[in-house]
């Protein structure tokens, strides 16, 4: 591995109390992304040559370093360079890529409010808006992030969630007819995916949860 794969993410945090964190970290390696990470046992995310902001706009405060309990973590959004967003891609077709259907929401996550395009399994169920369909941190890809200030983060590629703090999730108008549709096109196919965004590598940890069959009485 060279010089140029050991280059370090940077991240961008949004915790709990809106404060904004700013960090890199070289955890995220060759076969481990940040969601991996993220949806790791260990209860602690480390990020190095920190800026922390205590609410947006405000002056920010530099560390060398700083470990952030995951919990307390709403969003984390990488900022790949153009070198390890390819490096991914390239890892993902060589590791496999998942069938994913689309299914774009806005989730409530106070004090925030996400948007972005949710990726599920074919064959997962009538899609609804259900946290538990997904890991703990899971990617909206195409994201929006409004702050409560009322600025936003634009045109993300990719922003992680955490599932505990989504406090009310809606499907966007349209999107569970037009989610349905797709999920019954695309899941008796057993080819390419049915859906190649850039980011759908971020996709393997969704869990899939389907409805239990009532117990038919004797």
């Amino acid at each position: 591995m060279n010089e140029g794969q050991r280059s370090p993410l940077l991240v961008e945090v949004i915790l709990a109390g809106a404060q904004m964190i700013s960090g890199v970290t070289d955890i995220v390696a060759e076969r481990r992304r940040l969601v991996d990470v993220l949806n790791g046992p260990e209860e602690i995310f480390e990020l190095e040559s920190v800026s922390l902001a205590a609410t947006p706009g405000a002056q920010p405060r530099r560390f060398e370093s700083l470990a952030i309990e995951k919990r307390s973590i709403l969003v984390a959004v990488p900022r790949e360079t153009q070198a390890q967003s390819r490096r991914r891609a390239v890892l993902t077709s060589i590791l496999g890529r998942l069938a994913t259907v689309p299914v774009p929401l806005i989730l409530l996550v106070p004090p925030l409010t996400v948007e972005g395009i949710a990726h599920v399994p074919p064959g997962s169920g009538k899609i609804r808006a259900d946290p538990e369909m997904f890991a703990h941190f899971f990617p909206l890809t195409g994201a929006r992030i409004v702050l409560p200030d009322g600025s936003s983060l634009e045109e993300l590629a990719v922003a992680l969630v955490n599932r505990n703090a989504v406090a009310a999730m809606s499907l966007r108008d349209g999107a569970a007819a037009h989610a349905t549709r797709m999920h019954a096109a695309a899941a008796p196919q057993s080819g390419p995916p049915a859906q190649r965004d850039e980011e759908d590598e971020q996709v393997p940890w969704v869990k899939v949860v389907r409805p239990t069959k009532p117990r038919l009485s004797a």
